[in-house]
């Protein structure tokens, strides 16, 4: 059926109304974050595209709720003259169901027998989250696109439609300063998330809870491994690695499964035990590639022996005094610096979490990652004041920084709040043109125009 009310005509009245009472025209982007208060400025411009791609989408009655609190906050009794337009489109979508799936096999997990649903399921201990949602399973996955080729296997082994993933630019935060850009589908109904959990699958926050399942068939433990793996595995250091995860029990069960003369290894960051990892070794991981084909491309490397693949590695080769001296000369070493120093100075590499367990063995403590972004974008926001560099610019164009109108303001007011110089003005002031203002007068040139 072709929509007579469909999401874009939904938006495109939302917002030529609010064009009309605040007596300019905005634009996809500001009614995003201005008005619906979301996070991305692409959040309509998203929903547009994937109701084209998917004709049977629409907004559900919890979503169209989200948006009358967010614009009655906003335009106060001026959202009356919106209500009708919700109205209008609640009735018009009345009954349906924002996902159908006719073709899902929602016993596809009732028996694993083979090894591509042993691979799915591991894989899906990875990425997976299972909950029940208003008396129903619910399992969602969301992953880079990078490995997106994943999605696509998987929706095409269970019979989803491809309409039914979602793509999704996620905004620059703090720790990053580009956009990060995922696939995510979801799949609501009893059968499907039900086999799931009857082989064990945890419902909720699973990191600690997740254990290795029983298959009774090596063929079929080494597919999930792989598939696990591909989710949540690595090779940096040199060696086929389960990641940092807080169950140490599904790392036992492994170790148990394959006859491994290994121990879960601790996982600090900042002196913090964050969980565990495990090394499975080049001579098994070898054996999981040769088991199951069809994993993904970019993680399937082969070793040259048993344990490393081909990369020179040894010990840490620093001691106790010379690590922490390298870190009181330089003190916003981060460890990445530290691990390419190592290589540089004995040509040969260790491993983040070999560092890692060190730094937190010695009592020795870096400074965390967040600080020195925000203290590197301090030092920078002062250099470029003092050539003439708009704060505009500095935010949007130096750090690809977005919402200058509704972020700037905390953003700057965060960076210069323990600035000696200005650190007991900023405190009291709120507004943007106080702060800029300030911050001009101390720093920027006389002639600046901010």
């Amino acid at each position: 059926m072709n929509p007579i009310y469909s999401i874009r005509e939904f938006f495109w009245d939302i917002k030529n109304v609010i064009n009309s009472l605040d007596n300019k025209i905005i634009n996809y982007h500001f009614l995003s974050t201005n008005y619906l208060m979301k996070k991305s400025k692409w959040y309509i411009n998203d929903l547009i595209l994937k109701s084209k791609r998917n004709p049977d989408y629409f907004l559900s009655t919890q979503t169209l709720n989200s948006y009358t609190r967010a614009l009655k906050l906003k335009l106060k009794k001026n959202f009356d003259k919106l209500n009708t337009y919700f109205v209008k489109y609640h009735n018009f979508h009345s009954g349906q169901y924002n996902q159908k799936n006719p073709n899902l096999i929602d016993n596809y997990f009732q028996n694993i027998d083979i090894k591509e649903k042993a691979y799915w399921y591991g894989w899906l201990l990875a990425e997976g989250h299972l909950r029940m949602h208003r008396r129903k399973y619910e399992l969602s996955v969301e992953i880079g696109v990078k490995d997106g080729i994943l999605i696509k296997r998987f929706i095409q082994a269970i019979g989803l439609s491809p309409r039914n993933v979602d793509f999704t630019r996620k905004p620059p935060n703090e720790f990053s300063l580009n956009y990060s850009y995922t696939f995510s589908f979801r799949i609501s109904g009893n059968l499907f998330g039900k086999y799931l959990y009857t082989h064990g699958f945890p419902i909720g926050k699973k990191s600690n809870l997740i254990l290795f399942p029983r298959f009774n068939n090596t063929n079929l433990s080494m597919s999930c491994l792989l598939g696990f793996f591909d989710g949540d595995g690595t090779h940096s250091g040199g060696a086929p690695r389960i990641g940092t995860i807080k169950s140490k029990r599904f790392l036992k069960d492994i170790i148990y499964e394959f006859e491994l003369k290994k121990v879960p290894k601790l996982h600090f960051s900042n002196n913090k035990l964050i969980g565990y990892y495990l090394t499975l070794g080049g001579e098994l991981f070898n054996k999981l590639l040769d088991n199951y084909e069809n994993s993904l491309e970019r993680k399937r490397l082969r070793y040259k022996s048993s344990s490393w693949a081909g990369l020179k590695r040894r010990k840490m080769m620093w001691t106790k005094l010379q690590l922490k001296n390298i870190i009181l000369q330089n003190p916003n070493t981060r460890i990445e610096d530290l691990i390419k120093l190592h290589f540089k100075i004995f040509k040969f590499s260790i491993a983040k979490g070999t560092l890692n367990n060190y730094l937190s063995k010695w009592n020795i403590k870096l400074k965390p990652e967040a600080f020195l972004i925000k203290e590197n974008r301090y030092k920078r926001v002062k250099d470029l004041l003092r050539n003439g560099v708009s704060l505009y610019t500095i935010y949007s164009k130096e750090f690809g920084l977005k919402g200058f109108e509704k972020h700037a303001t905390i953003f700057f007011k965060n960076l210069f709040i323990t600035d000696p110089l200005v650190k007991n003005t900023i405190k009291k002031l709120n507004t943007k043109y106080e702060i800029f203002n300030l911050l001009r007068k101390v720093y920027g040139p006389k002639n600046e125009n901010i």
